[in-house]
Order: structure tokens, then C-alpha cells, then sequence
């Protein structure tokens, strides 16, 4: 073990301390120290009733008629239905509307055409808002899929001056999909809230807000009011940021988001992020400007997703659409340990490579030399020098008086030529390649670098566990994976940054 395998042990525990695994287990939504303790799920049947007055579900969709599917049967299972649920057909071709429609309770609106300098997901949510009339918010993407206790533990973590938002834990249904892993693992890391030890964006407001949640979500009612609802946030001590502070808080997570209604009013909607390709991030960042707090959570096994499912194409332009932006706007700790752990698991899986390949090389090197010492080449210069002219001609010793001579003397001249010959041939030794102490060498470096590889692929799963359905067999070959990573990242960067323009499900979306 030289310094390059300490070193890369060093990169590879910066793992540990970028997705620290308390912070992953306590932000998961269905920990029980979150539902049933810290965030008081509704107990009895008064208090689901009232949760069951907020809830307005606005699912924005283009071309989800498979997806819609699945969720809506789900969302009609909810422990604590919501009034109302709103599918916003975002233009789409496969008959979404139709499907969306043929489910009960379900509202069906169309978009309608998109304005200038809007996103699609942006104008559909926006839409959708406009026709709400809960007094909570619930904008969740078409391709997830909601427990039925999922709607009740996300009113328990919301509340007046909260935005929360989700990453569902990732389903996987093909080899394929198991590849999305570090890109589902970049989005976790790039939002920086799951940093040991760290208080990124650990500002006075957010602790305060925290600190103040139980008494919050304990008032018999909520500001009903612009006006009240400033009161009500210098009453708690929570002031406005301004977008420079905001901007360093820790990220927040796309697929689903929920709100106070009056919240979202205040903080401008949609509207306020109407150009921006990180939807909902930049809303929560929005909330935190306005002296909000910003809660991410992970869905876990209360909200998962099966994202990206139709092939190849759909997974690749879908990561590489926001994957690059959202290391842009991570916050720099975060980004750094990420650069330092990939390199790691880069590191890891290079040494045990080339150990391989360096060994496989050596032993053939050894076989090759083994043939040729022992191999035609060698025999027929033994028999040229045990040839005729070594022996007396047969009529000479028959002939000759001193053929009795050739009885006394110990052996026949020939045969003791014969053996002088052979003893001037040595055989060649074994290859020094194959020699014991360069053998045992060899084979402990590459033990080294095998447990080296060893503990880069268990980094990898403790993380994939909380992100998705990723499987043992995928973190022993994580170096697959991590290809895929890379390569998704080189062509998101060169879409977003040189080419200035992503694609999604048909539309060319131009990044400022």
C-alpha cells in the first residue's frame, strides 16, 4: 500500500462526508422521527379532515398518458384524498387529457399556448394554481408514485412560511436504468443540505423557522392574508434574505413541491421562475428570499418515481437537461467533496484495472518464454550435436583390433561423447517474470488495490440505497455507471453552457 493507495482511501471517505448517512435517514419522509414525531402526523379523524381541506394536486403533463395511469388510481387510495386534482395538458399527443379524464375527480385543463419566455412545466403549473382552491399546494410530476399515506406525512411537514420539497426514491424496472445511479446520486449531493457536520445555509431564518415549526403548525389557523402573513413572519423573527444571501442556501429537488396557497402568492408563483429550466429549486430558493424556509426531503418509500423508462434517448436528453446547471448552482463545499469522491471512485477502479491487466501480461510473458525455452528451436540443436560425426563408423569398430579395447574402456567413446554433449546443454531456468518474490509482490498489490475497489463500490451503495432500487450487482460494477455519469455530464455541460439549449419531449428549451 503506497501513498497513491492512501490517497485515494482519503478521496473516497469524502463520500462519507458529502452525503453524511444520519442526514440521509433523518430526511427521509417516512422516518419515523419525522412522521409521527417532529412533524405530528394527524392523528385523529378532526385533524385529517382538516388536512384533507388543504390539499390541491396539480400534476403538470405533455405526453404522460402511460404515467397518469398509474398515479391517479394511487392518489385516489390516499389516507387523506385532496379536495381536488388537476392534470394540465401541456400539449401533448398520446391522448393524455382523454386518459386524465376518464378518472373521477379529476380535473382536466389545458395549457394552452405557451407565452414567451416560459418553460412548460412553469405555465402548466402556473395554470394549474390559477384554478386551485385548496389552501395548500401540491405540484408533483406525472411519474411519480405515491403511498397512500404519502399526502398525510407531506401536510405533517408543511406549513404557514414552509416550501417543501421531495425527491422520490428512484424505481428501476431494466439494466438500463440502473445506470442513472450517480446521476441520481449527484442530485442528492448537489443540493449540499446532507453535508457532515456542515450548516450550509444554516442561517438565523431557517433555524428560527425549524425551531418555531411544532408552535407554527399548532395555530388553529393560518395567516389569511399578504399583510397578515408579514406580521406573522416578523412576530417569528424571520426577515427576508434578498436573492444574494438565498442564493447560498442549500439546493431543493424538482419532482414534487408543496406550499402554503398565500405562501405562493407572496413569493410571485410560477410566474416569479417563469424562464427557469430548475423549476422548483429555484421556486424554493424564491421562498427563501421572501425569509421562508425551504425543506428538502427524500420520498422514500412514501413517494417513488420511474423516471426516464422509454429508452435510451428520453434517460440521456432527460439528465442532460439539468444535470450540468445544477452543479453550476450547487453550493461550493458540496461540489468540491463531489469532484474529490468521483475521482476517488475513478482512482479505485483504474488501480484494480491495470493491476489486472499488468499481472494477466506478466504471466503471459512467463508461458511465452516457458514455450520457446522448451520448444523446437532448442531440440534440434541437441540432435545436430548428437549427430553421426560423433559416432565411429560401424565397419571401423567391427574391423578394427581395437574393438576389444572399446569393451574395456568404461563405456563406449561414444556414448561418453554423447554425454559430455548433453552435460555443455543447460536447460534453460524458470522466466525471472514468474519468480516467487516478484509473484508475491504482485499478487499483494493487487489484493491492495482490490480492497481499495472494495470499499469504493460499498460507498457507492450506502448511498444508492436512499436514492433508488439500485442494485449490489450495480455498485460491484459501479465503474459502468460511472462512465455513463461522466459522459451525460461532458454533453449536459456542452448543451448548457457552449450550445446554450436543452431538449425535452420535443421542445428546444434555450438556456440564458
Amino acid at each position: 500500500m503506497n501513498v497513491e493507495w492512501f490517497v485515494s482511501l482519503g478521496l473516497l471517505a469524502c463520500g462519507s462526508l458529502l452525503l453524511s448517512e444520519r442526514r440521509l435517514k433523518a430526511a427521509r419522509l417516512d422516518a419515523r422521527q419525522q412522521v409521527g414525531e417532529s412533524f405530528g402526523v394527524a392523528r385523529s379523524s378532526a385533524e385529517k379532515e382538516a388536512a384533507e381541506q388543504r390539499w390541491s394536486v396539480i400534476i403538470p403533463a405533455r405526453d404522460e398518458a402511460d404515467n397518469l395511469a398509474d398515479l391517479l388510481p394511487l392518489l385516489a387510495k390516499q389516507t387523506v384524498p385532496p379536495i381536488e386534482i388537476i392534470v394540465v395538458d401541456d400539449g401533448s399527443k398520446d391522448g393524455t387529457a382523454e386518459a386524465a379524464a376518464a378518472y373521477p375527480g379529476v380535473t382536466v385543463i389545458t395549457a394552452g399556448e405557451l407565452p414567451p419566455r416560459w418553460r412548460g412545466k412553469n405555465w402548466a403549473c402556473s395554470r394549474g394554481a390559477e384554478t386551485a382552491r385548496g389552501s395548500r399546494l401540491l405540484f408533483l410530476d406525472a411519474d411519480t408514485r405515491p403511498a397512500p399515506e404519502f399526502l398525510t406525512a407531506a401536510w405533517s411537514a408543511c406549513g404557514p412560511g414552509i416550501c417543501l420539497t421531495i425527491q422520490p426514491w428512484h424505481l428501476t424496472g431494466s439494466l438500463r436504468e440502473q445506470l442513472s445511479a450517480f446521476l441520481n446520486t449527484a442530485v442528492l449531493a448537489g443540493s449540499g443540505r446532507f453535508i457532515a457536520g456542515s450548516r450550509l445555509g444554516g442561517s438565523k431564518v431557517v433555524e428560527k423557522t425549524s425551531r418555531h415549526l411544532g408552535q407554527v403548525q399548532g395555530e388553529s389557523s393560518a395567516p389569511a392574508s399578504i399583510k397578515e402573513r408579514e406580521e406573522w413572519r416578523s412576530r417569528w423573527g424571520l426577515q427576508k434574505l434578498g436573492s444574494a444571501r438565498a442564493q447560498r442556501l442549500p439546493g431543493a429537488f424538482g419532482p414534487c413541491l408543496a406550499c402554503d396557497r398565500m405562501d405562493y402568492v407572496t413569493v410571485g408563483g410560477h410566474a416569479s421562475i417563469r424562464g427557469e429550466v430548475l423549476d422548483h429549486d429555484r421556486l424554493a430558493r424564491r421562498f427563501s428570499e421572501q425569509g421562508m424556509m425551504s425543506r428538502a426531503m427524500l420520498g422514500g418509500q412514501l413517494l417513488k418515481f420511474r423516471m426516464y423508462s422509454s429508452g435510451w434517448r428520453e434517460m440521456t436528453d432527460g439528465w442532460a437537461k439539468s444535470i450540468a446547471l445544477g452543479a453550476g448552482g450547487s453550493p461550493l463545499p458540496a461540489l468540491l467533496l463531489m469532484i474529490l469522491w468521483i475521482s476517488g471512485l475513478a482512482g479505485a477502479a483504474v488501480g484494480i484495472g491495470t493491476e489486472l491487466v499488468q499481472l494477466v501480461r506478466e504471466l503471459a510473458q512467463g508461458w511465452t518464454a516457458d514455450g520457446a525455452a522448451l520448444g523446437a528451436p532448442a531440440l534440434p540443436t541437441m540432435f545436430t550435436t548428437l549427430g553421426p560425426p560423433k559416432l565411429p563408423s560401424m565397419p571401423t569398430m567391427l574391423g578394427s583390433p581395437e574393438l576389444p579395447n572399446m569393451f574395456t574402456t568404461p563405456g563406449p567413446p561414444a556414448l561418453l561423447n554423447m554425454h559430455t554433449t548433453l552435460g555443455s546443454h543447460e536447460l534453460p531456468s524458470m522466466p525471472t517474470a514468474l519468480d516467487a518474490p516478484a509473484l508475491l509482490s504482485m499478487l499483494t498489490s493487487l489484493g491492495a488495490s482490490a480492497l481499495l475497489y472494495i470499499l469504493a463500490a460499498l460507498t457507492a451503495w450506502r448511498v444508492w440505497r436512499h436514492a433508488g432500487s439500485f442494485s449490489r450487482t450495480a455498485a460491484f460494477l459501479y465503474p459502468l455507471p460511472l462512465v455513463y455519469f461522466i459522459v451525460v455530464f461532458i454533453y449536459s455541460l456542452y448543451r448548457s453552457y457552449i450550445r446554450r439549449s436543452v431538449s425535452w419531449k420535443g421542445r428546444d428549451l434555450d438556456v440564458a
